[in-house]
């Protein structure tokens, strides 16, 4: 990280730090506060969890913050809210011009005298010389030097975020070898078939298998519309009864969208419109996935499992 700080001048108030020596039942609290945040940190299963007890720790150690926000990037340049200080609930509307300078000039900033606010900081989230997302905090004035130590206290504490984004990277490289060394096996039991209803069947009953589900479908469009071409272990379905239609249903909502839907959501979802699967699961978990050609959708495989585990985002 080589972003630059820029000050404003502001009232001689300082940090306010105590050294006692003695510890009294108000320092246990605190500690025993601090310890949870930590905990909580140290235990992070998600980016939701991870990004919440990280703000949290960064307004632990700045002191004095009235609220805070971290934006990070989901995809194309859009930067959304990734955690919010002290709640989720918390009106944080207000910071959104620190960010965007934050954002665009690509360093930290001080700004004091904004509306709604005492003095902003912002300081962008960076990783190999691309900016994900900044963070944003309203806190108390204070000194010169001691908004320059906000400043490099968030430069150190940033260093935790792009340790996620790392972890992102090497997640997402681990998982597209994983997807293709799937996909050269399908295409292994495709190719022991020499016309294309055999070839469909293989195919979806390999998958029904390997992904342990109790069923999956092969759909694929036809005047755009899905159309059911092949379900797992099924010989022989009625094409108007009422399951395949609205199996069918659920298909061209995915390929409408041209995306992966799942129901139920995933935890880390990005949402999307899940109303024909919700329909079509009952008590199902259901995941749709859209095959593409040179980017147009050309089918869907359906995925069902009756009971147990739902659909994770890493499987989608």
């Amino acid at each position: 990280m080589s972003s630059s700080f820029h000050s404003s001048s502001g009232p001689q108030t300082g940090l306010g730090l105590g050294l006692g020596l003695s510890a009294g039942p108000g320092d246990h609290a605190r500690r025993a506060h601090d310890d949870a945040l930590w905990g909580a940190f140290a235990a992070a299963q998600t980016s939701t969890e991870f990004c919440t007890s990280w703000l949290s720790l960064q307004c632990l150690q700045v002191a004095d913050v009235r609220a805070a926000l971290l934006l990070l990037e989901q995809g194309s340049g859009t930067f959304v809210p990734a955690a919010v200080w002290p709640s989720e609930q918390t009106d944080v509307t207000y910071l959104a011009p620190a960010a965007q300078q934050c954002l665009s000039e690509r360093r930290g900033v001080l700004l004091p005298g904004q509306a709604g606010a005492m003095v902003v900081v912002a300081y962008p989230v960076e990783l190999e010389g691309q900016v994900h997302g900044a963070v944003v905090l309203d806190v108390a004035e204070r000194s010169d030097a001691a908004l320059q130590l906000v400043l490099r206290q968030l430069h150190w504490g940033i260093g935790w975020i792009e340790t996620l984004f790392l972890r992102r990277q090497n997640g997402d490289d681990a998982q597209a070898l994983q997807r293709a060394r799937v996909a050269l096996d399908v295409l292994g039991v495709a190719a022991e078939q020499a016309r294309l209803d055999p070839m469909a069947m293989a195919v979806v009953n390999d998958l029904a298998s390997r992904f342990d589900c109790d069923r999956v479908s092969l759909g694929v469009d036809r005047g755009g519309r899905a159309r059911l071409l092949a379900m797992s272990h099924s010989a022989f379905f009625e094409k108007k009864s009422q399951f395949v239609t609205a199996l069918e249903n659920a298909m061209d909502e995915a390929l409408d969208q041209r995306r992966s839907v799942v129901f139920p959501a995933a935890a880390e979802s990005h949402g999307g419109i899940a109303i024909a699967h919700r329909d079509f699961a009952a008590t199902r978990a259901v995941c749709s996935v859209v095959l593409s050609s040179r980017g147009i959708g050309v089918g869907v495989l359906t995925f069902e499992r009756n009971q147990g585990t739902p659909f994770s985002a890493e499987e989608t």
